[in-house]
């Protein structure tokens, strides 16, 4: 597939990928999920987990992923991360994209996420891609930041 510039591939996750992960979250975040949170998210039950690849040449490289778990008809997004190196090249819309197609393959009826107060970037992508946003969750992080809780529902 090509997305603008860059080619890349998005599969499913799976233990293999791990260390690739807690790489690019303790490269993404102040307060990165832990190795041992990381792989039960990939092992848990309920769980959906991608992760996206960028290929160039003969070489692939793991920059980044989306975790939620689903509960019914409903998915909560837990985690979506882009390796910083890896920025603004439409890695996370193509992410979230590829989730929606999902969904209606999974019959699901309702997507839900939460973000921080100060993440810009991520509010205005969830927006672009008409997430509503629902209230706010105050001291929600452990830093005490807020989240501002947001859904989309899937027509």
């Amino acid at each position: 597939m090509n997305s603008n510039y860059d080619f890349y591939q998005i599969s499913g996750v799976n233990e293999n990928d791990l260390s690739a992960i807690y790489f690019i979250e303790n490269a993404s975040y102040n307060f990165p999920w832990s190795k041992n949170a990381i792989k039960e998210q990939i092992v848990g039950k309920n769980t959906y987990n991608r992760s996206i690849y960028f290929n160039s040449n003969s070489s692939s490289l793991l920059v980044g992923y989306i975790f939620g778990y689903t509960v019914m008809n409903d998915i909560y997004i837990t985690n979506i991360c882009i390796h910083p190196d890896f920025l603004k090249r439409k890695f996370a819309s193509r992410l979230l994209e590829n989730l929606f197609h999902d969904a209606k393959t999974l019959t699901i009826k309702t997507i839900f996420l939460e973000v921080r107060m100060s993440n810009f970037a991520g509010r205005s992508l969830y927006k672009k891609f008409n997430f509503l946003e629902d209230g706010e969750r105050k001291n929600f992080y452990s830093d005490g930041e807020s989240a501002i809780l947001m859904h989309k529902d899937i027509i």
